[in-house]
């Protein structure tokens, strides 16, 4: 790895909006085109600092001739072979998806078999696993992926009918999270019937249930959780092994479900702590 006093790939410098390279780049903010492409959007320092530090491959950095000159260095240690593109402060403002970048954004790429594995065999002994049925809202998801992180969770599965994990505003929400916990789409219902033969209680989220208090949760578990309007539907619920509730006081009905799925994971790790050795 190299700082920025080293040798990079610095390219010339980009000044036309109607550039190709520019063009290819814009197609990122539609997911259909992130797809096609296997390619998405890491925009701001921090998100673009959190993907260097991860090893997340990324095949160019776009950077305004400003950032370039004045903050580059703060992205840390990069390797030698990662390209570098110089772009006007229109082109930058072409490329980003919020109204005031930073100055910096990368391209990164797909990579396949982050977050929770694919194969139920490569799950840890003791796995925590959080998914979500049609989850919407971007924020909830950067909320989940953020309490996974820090709960030790296996990670985030969003059903099919969710937010594009790769969209723009997930990233931003998950505040650079998003490169250790990524969020996988999945058949939600398959992966129950995966996970249940591998031993994992399946715990659905829905009110009349028992609270969640009540559990063990030291042992394999997955919380599955229903959208922020209509909770899960029944064809999930036909399939977890018991449902649970977080009591509530008051006139409170329920809580989002970015609230809900970070109570039910610190539980979760405080009963996995409790019974760590000693440090």
């Amino acid at each position: 790895m190299k700082s920025w006093s080293g040798e990079s790939h610095i390219q010339p410098i980009i000044a036309s909006t109607k550039n190709t390279w520019v063009q290819h780049v814009v197609q990122l903010h539609r997911a259909r085109d992130r797809y096609a492409q296997r390619r998405f959007l890491i925009e701001g320092e921090h998100a673009v600092q959190e993907a260097i530090g991860t090893g997340w491959p990324i095949e160019r950095i776009a950077m305004t001739e400003r950032y370039l000159r004045e903050r580059a260095e703060k992205l840390g240690p990069f390797s030698p072979e990662l390209m570098i593109q110089p772009v006007s402060e229109s082109v930058m403002a072409k490329l980003a998806t919020t109204e005031s970048p930073d100055g910096v954004l990368a391209i990164g790429c797909f990579v396949e078999q982050k977050g929770v594995p694919e194969d139920t065999n490569s799950l840890r002994a003791v796995p925590l696993i959080v998914a979500v049925e049609r989850l919407q809202d971007p924020g909830n998801v950067g909320t989940l992926v953020r309490s996974s992180v820090a709960c030790e969770a296996e990670g985030l599965l969003l059903s099919e009918g969710s937010v594009d994990p790769y969209h723009p505003k997930v990233l931003r929400s998950t505040a650079g999270q998003w490169f250790r916990r990524p969020p996988t789409t999945c058949n939600l219902q398959e992966k129950l019937r995966e996970w249940r033969s591998a031993g994992v209680q399946i715990l659905g989220a829905a009110a009349g249930g028992r609270s969640y208090w009540d559990f063990d949760l030291t042992v394999p578990t997955a919380f599955v959780l229903g959208n922020e309007g209509g909770g899960l539907s029944k064809s999930v619920l036909d399939q977890v092994d018991e449902i649970i509730s977080i009591p509530m006081k008051g006139e409170v009905e329920s809580l989002n479900v970015a609230m809900s799925g970070t109570l039910l994971l610190y539980e979760a790790y405080r009963q996995r702590d409790r019974r760590r050795p000693a440090r």
